[in-house]
């Protein structure tokens, strides 16, 4: 996969969304907010494939998104995608 990292859990990425408004406190009670391991392995396994598939069909996007992503952070917030945060560049938050 690259470069990118992939989080699952990270206190400190967590507090900056809360921080930055785009998720709430309320949203990390009990760990809601965490994927189990059967969702991680999954969504891991997802986010391979798709990567090597744009690298298969679109190469200078691939390396565009090698270039400019480091992170991907997943996280279960109801009603939400995901998104960027302007403070942390290189940084996707995603509920898949």
């Amino acid at each position: 996969m690259d470069n990118i990292k992939i989080i699952f859990d990270s206190d400190i990425l967590c507090e900056h969304l809360i921080n930055n408004y785009l998720i709430e406190k309320k949203d990390t009670l009990d760990d809601k907010h965490l994927f189990n391991e059967e969702e991680r392995r999954e969504i891991v396994y997802n986010v391979e494939k798709a990567l090597d598939l744009i690298k298969l069909l679109h190469p200078d996007l691939h390396y565009l998104i090698n270039k400019h992503i480091g992170t991907l952070y997943f996280i279960k917030k109801e009603g939400f995608g995901g998104g960027s945060v302007s403070g942390l560049l290189g940084l996707i938050w995603l509920n898949p």
